[in-house]
């Protein structure tokens, strides 16, 4: 038996979320009625997740210690969830959206001779709040380009690395801890999603315009047809005492292109999904997002290449 969670989904359209009896996280019973968004979805998940990994139960065994975690979590992710929800339609107070730009709304990348990212470092933060909540830990990332490759490094700080990703192209964001890349070239509507996780398995999506639409009247693409097999780009995982690092490189086809060339401009964002068990979901942008949404490449920094 399957069950499923409707909402506006990872990007931003109405669709569902199903999972077989006994998958990771199994969503409860009346979950299919109830309209949210994806943050819910995520925020949720990860409070069903922390619940499982207690192993005070076994999957599907609702015992009464298991019922009154449910219940409190339940709560406080309905509560999480009303939050989004307003900032999402606009409806949250403006100054809540309010932050300090970590960023510089544009970046030069430098070419490179080496396996180096030169960039100047960009932070991640949470521009939809006034400041990082207190769960909140440090990433930086660099970027730099050969005429095949762009080139980015990713140092992650987390004191609890997680996933329960098996295999490439799985749905990364809903396994555990997440480093994401949204690259897009200039002039092109079409944009790809790059997901890696603590273990490097990757995720590679292609997705037609924002939200997975081609225009902003036509049917989002399911999942699946956004998918690219086998992935198209590499990466390197390396766990360290403070967290983890990422290593990646992206072919120049990746985006629809030939070659990088000195000039060449291109939108970027870098995103994370940092889960741990006796906690809520952190996510984190280079991006100055107003709302929690990642698929907004107007606001996604403006690169250029630089010899």
């Amino acid at each position: 038996m399957s069950r499923a969670i409707f909402g506006r989904g990872l990007y931003g359209c109405a669709g569902s979320y199903r999972y077989s009896a006994g998958s990771q996280p199994r969503l409860p019973p009346h979950s299919h009625h109830k309209q949210v968004d994806f943050y819910f979805f995520h925020v949720y998940s990860n409070a069903i997740m922390r619940i499982r990994q207690s192993r005070e139960v076994a999957p599907g065994v609702w015992s009464g210690r298991f019922k009154q975690k449910y219940r409190k979590a339940l709560t406080l992710t309905s509560l999480a969830a009303q939050s989004a929800a307003l900032s999402l339609t606009g409806c949250a107070h403006q100054s809540a959206a309010v932050t300090s730009q970590l960023n510089p709304e544009a970046i030069e990348v430098p070419r490179t001779l080496s396996n180096k990212a030169v960039s100047k470092k960009l932070y991640l933060g949470q521009p939809w709040r006034q400041s990082t909540g207190p769960e909140f830990k440090p990433a930086a990332v660099r970027v730099a380009w050969t005429p095949e490759t762009l080139i980015v490094k990713a140092v992650l700080s987390d004191d609890e690395v997680s996933t329960l990703a098996t295999d490439d192209n799985q749905k990364m964001w809903q396994l555990g801890d997440v480093f994401e890349m949204f690259l897009q070239a200039e002039g092109r509507a079409d944009y790809v999603e790059l997901h890696i996780t603590p273990n490097n398995r990757r995720m590679h999506l292609h997705l037609p315009g924002p939200g997975g639409r081609s225009a902003p009247d036509a049917e989002c693409l399911p999942f699946e047809n956004m998918l690219v097999t086998p992935v198209g780009f590499s990466s390197k995982v390396t766990r360290t005492s403070k967290g983890w690092n990422v290593s990646v490189k992206v072919p120049a086809a990746v985006l629809g292109l030939v070659s990088f060339k000195s000039g060449n401009s291109l939108r970027v964002s870098f995103c994370r999904y940092d889960y741990a068990k006796h906690r809520e979901l952190v996510l984190s942008t280079t991006s100055p997002h107003p709302v929690i949404s990642f698929h907004r490449p107007d606001e996604w920094l403006a690169a250029k290449l630089i010899d």
